[in-house]
C-alpha cells in the first residue's frame, strides 16, 4: 500500500487523537510502519520521539486509578503501545477487559462487521481491549487483507460493486482516471477494484514514436468522427473497449459499429502499427485478413479503412465512395 492510499483523517485520529503507536497502525492498515511515517510527514504531522522518559510507577498509579492508557499515553506524548511496555517492566498486571458478553461482540464484529475501532468507540474502551476479547471468546480475527477490504467497502462501496463498475467502465467507456474522480479516490485503486472483479483494462494504443499514450479516440479516428458527424452517417464510436465480438476466449473490439440495426463495423487502420510490411512486432489479430475473416465468421460486415486515407486531400469523398460501395445506399451521406 501506498501512503497516497491512506485516509487522512485516519491518520489525524489514531495518531493526535488517541495516541496511537506508528507500529499499531501499520498493523491495523496492512502495511509497513515506515510507509505510515512517510504519510504522517506529508499531512504535516511531528512525529513522536521513539524513546520518551515515561516513568513507571507513576504510570503504574494513574492505572491503577483507572485512568484509561489512552490518556497516560497522552499524558507523556508517547504511544500506547510504550505504556504497556512499562506498566509490565513495573510488574503490573495489565488486565484488558470489554465489558460485552460473547454473543453480543461476536454479533459487532461478524454479523455488523464493526472493526475492532468501532466496536471500542460504542462501549467506550480501548481497541486493544476489544481484540483481547476476541482472543478469549475464540471468534477469528479478520486477515489484513480482510480487513482492508472491509474498510474499502465502506469508504468506496462502489468500487465493490461488480455492475456499477462495468456499467461506468465498459458501457460508457470512462477511463480509471475518471472514475477515481467520481468517487475521489486514486487511479491505482480502481485499477485493484477491476482486477478483482475480473473486468478486462481498455485496449492501450501507443504513438510510432516514444513510450507516451494516446489518448482514445486516435486522430485518424476523430476524423472520421468529424465526417459521421458531418454527413449523418450511422456510426458510434466503440473503440475504447464498450463493445466486443466473439466469445471469451477470442474476441475483437472494432473501431466503430453501425447504429440502424445492422451488424456492420469499421476498423481504422495505422499505416505504421497495423502493416505487417512497417511494424514488425505487430500481433496476429491486428493484421487485416485476420480481423476481416474474423468478422465474416461472426457473420459482421466489415470495411477497413486505412489512416492514409483519412489524410489525403479528398479524403471525404473517398471515403464515402467506399463506403457506398462497399454497404449500397443506406449508408449513403445525408446533409
Amino acid at each position: 500500500m501506498r501512503w497516497q492510499d491512506l485516509n487522512k483523517e485516519w491518520l489525524r485520529e489514531e495518531y493526535v487523537s488517541k495516541h496511537r503507536s506508528l507500529s499499531e497502525m501499520a498493523r491495523e492498515a496492512g502495511c509497513n510502519r515506515h510507509t505510515i511515517k512517510k504519510a504522517l510527514k506529508h499531512l504535516g504531522v511531528p512525529i513522536r520521539p521513539k524513546e520518551k522518559n515515561v516513568d513507571p510507577e507513576y504510570a503504574r498509579k494513574l492505572y491503577q486509578q483507572g485512568v484509561p492508557v489512552t490518556e497516560i499515553a497522552k499524558m507523556f506524548g508517547c504511544g500506547r503501545e510504550t505504556v504497556y511496555k512499562k506498566l509490565r517492566a513495573s510488574g503490573s498486571t495489565v488486565v484488558k477487559r470489554v465489558n460485552l458478553n460473547r454473543e453480543k461482540l461476536k454479533d459487532m464484529y461478524l454479523v455488523q462487521q464493526l472493526s475492532t475501532n468501532e466496536i471500542a468507540k460504542r462501549v467506550g474502551c480501548d481497541p486493544s481491549s476489544v481484540t483481547y476479547a476476541l482472543h478469549k471468546y475464540g471468534i477469528p480475527s479478520r486477515t489484513v487483507t480482510e480487513g482492508i477490504r472491509l474498510r474499502g467497502a465502506k469508504i468506496h462501496p462502489e468500487l465493490y460493486d461488480e455492475k456499477w463498475l462495468r456499467q461506468k467502465y465498459i458501457e460508457e467507456g470512462l477511463s480509471m482516471e475518471r472514475i477515481a474522480q467520481l468517487i475521489g479516490t486514486t487511479s491505482s485503486v480502481v485499477h485493484l477494484a477491476l482486477r478483482r472483479c475480473g473486468i478486462p483494462s481498455h485496449p492501450v494504443r501507443f504513438r510510432s514514436k516514444g513510450p507516451r499514450r494516446t489518448t482514445l479516440p486516435t486522430f485518424p479516428e476523430r476524423v472520421f468522427i468529424t465526417m459521421c458527424d458531418k454527413y449523418n452517417l450511422p456510426f458510434k464510436y466503440v473503440g475504447n473497449g464498450a463493445f466486443w465480438i466473439g466469445n471469451e476466449t477470442e474476441h475483437l473490439n472494432p473501431d466503430f459499429i453501425a447504429t440502424n440495426n445492422t451488424k456492420v463495423v469499421i476498423e481504422i487502420f495505422g499505416d505504421f502499427w497495423d502493416s505487417p510490411l512497417f511494424n514488425r512486432k505487430i500481433k496476429r489479430n491486428h493484421v487485416l485478413t485476420y480481423r476481416k475473416a474474423f468478422y465474416k465468421k461472426w457473420k459482421w460486415k466489415c470495411v477497413f479503412i486505412w489512416e492514409s486515407d483519412l489524410l489525403r486531400e479528398d479524403a471525404e469523398q473517398f471515403v464515402l465512395e467506399l463506403l457506398k460501395r462497399e454497404l449500397g445506399e443506406s449508408f449513403a451521406p445525408k446533409k
